[in-house]
């Protein structure tokens, strides 16, 4: 037959704080919180309890309905007891249970690498470092996570005192930036504002790479600026040029103290790639002193791996690596540094001591003929204690010189048995150390000497 009417069924409806008691079975809708109810029923009648349910819309505050939470921990074979007893376990909602974990991607960051992710991150920190609160509150601090991705920043993100952020690994979580012009990471105070009773101390970053983008002969700010910093671990991060072309003046951190002095900075497990040079230490105001540089790894550098100025005192370093870099290190004359169990290319660094360094022992064969160069004298003075043998022959002695740069003089004093091995050694005017010998024979030596730093 044919349909003459369509009855329209409503239900109670209204905001949720004047929505009334539901009649057993009758629907109720919130207009302002946009959620559904169905009316419970007399417990006469047979229900558990009077009051209503909650029927599930996209509207609906899931976390709030799934009950607390208590930690059992029975994958692991035994039921933890987190309370004073099993009858009185502790209780916890699903959202604060939730809430111990904060990823910037809660505050939108996406990390695809195609949508400008400063504004989320900068946010992510400022309310988890919370301007009103961040000088004398713990409570609100936790450690933020960068999960894998490459996120794409046009300005700075500035770390406050006591921030600590996590990467999933320094190839896996990028922030890559084409400004040529603004550092990555730069350090603040606790109002963000320079302002902040606490200057920047306490931090923890790890995991993560910075990579700049631009063109490497605009680039005038380092991936990451650190002024006035106490207290702060680099782990497992990776600091990015662009390119090593025309990059003399870019470095990849710089460190500086005109905010306030700068102590114990620890750089772990870290690589500075693609630049003018990898860290660059400037004290210009309160003093700089106590950074270590440990297990990590400079190559692609057209200046130097890391360089401090006159004044820095305490830089050490401890089982890095150099590549392809202009140079190893340049140390202000004042500069007090420890390196210990460097190698440069496939030279072992040895130790050195502020302006002492002892290498370590080298174990070269050397052919008959031609003369094999061994290395290059720095400039300065030193010696070293060596054995030339070829298994029946043996040459034992002290080499000691002095190197202006453009002279060197040199005496070899030894002590030999028999005369086959007929060795030389010397070096000529820019420091070459050379080796003659009329036999093959293996050459032990350990360098000592002073360097004069620029």
């Amino acid at each position: 037959m044919a349909i003459v009417q369509i009855s329209r069924i409503q239900i109670r409806r209204g905001l949720q704080q004047d929505l009334p008691q539901l009649a057993s079975a009758e629907m109720g809708w919130s207009l302002d919180t946009q959620r559904l109810f169905i009316g419970n029923g007399l417990t006469t009648e047979g229900a558990p309890t009077t009051g209503v349910t909650e029927i599930l819309t996209s509207h609906s505050n899931i976390l709030s309905l799934l009950g607390l939470y208590t930690y059992q921990g029975s994958s692991t074979g035994i039921t933890a007891v987190t309370g004073a007893d099993v009858s009185h376990p502790i209780t916890r909602t699903f959202q604060s249970k939730l809430d111990d974990k904060v990823s910037v991607r809660d505050f939108g960051a996406t990390g695809d690498g195609v949508t400008d992710d400063t504004a989320a991150i900068n946010r992510a920190i400022q309310q988890i470092y919370n301007l009103v609160y961040n000088d004398n509150s713990t409570k609100i601090r936790r450690t933020i996570d960068f999960p894998a991705g490459t996120y794409l920043v046009s300005g700075t993100i500035l770390i406050p005192p006591y921030a600590s952020l996590r990467g999933d690994g320094r190839q896996n979580t990028i922030l890559s930036s084409a400004n040529v012009t603004a550092p990555i990471f730069k350090t603040t105070d606790s109002q963000f504002n320079g302002t902040g009773s606490t200057t920047s101390r306490d931090l923890l970053i790890e995991g993560m790479g910075l990579q700049q983008t631009g063109n490497a002969s605009l680039i005038t700010s380092a991936a990451m600026m650190l002024d006035g910093t106490k207290a702060a671990r680099f782990v497992n991060m990776s600091f990015r040029g662009n390119t090593t072309a025309n990059a003399s003046l870019n470095n990849l951190v710089y460190i500086t103290d005109t905010v306030s002095s700068v102590r114990g900075v620890t750089f772990d497990q870290c690589s500075f790639t693609y630049a003018g040079s990898g860290v660059n230490i400037v004290a210009q105001s309160t003093g700089i002193s106590s950074v270590r540089i440990d297990n990590c790894y400079f190559d692609n550098l057209s200046n130097v791996a890391y360089y401090t100025s006159n004044t820095v005192a305490g830089v050490s370093t401890i089982n890095n690596y150099y590549g392809t870099v202009g140079a190893v290190r340049k140390i202000g004359f004042n500069g007090n540094l420890s390196s210990v169990g460097g190698i440069s290319g496939t030279t072992p660094t040895g130790l050195i001591l502020g302006q002492q360094q002892t290498n370590t022992t080298q174990v070269v064969s050397i052919p008959t003929g031609n003369a094999t160069v061994l290395t290059t004298l720095a400039t300065g003075a030193g010696s070293f204690d060596y054995q030339l043998d070829n298994g029946t022959l043996y040459r034992y002695g002290t080499f000691s010189y002095t190197s202006t740069g453009s002279a060197v003089t040199f005496e070899d004093s030894y002590t030999e048995t028999g005369s086959g091995l007929t060795a030389n050694l010397f070096a000529n005017a820019t420091g070459n150390l050379s080796i003659t010998t009329g036999t093959a024979a293996t050459l032990k030596y350990n360098l000592k000497q002073y360097i004069t730093f620029s």
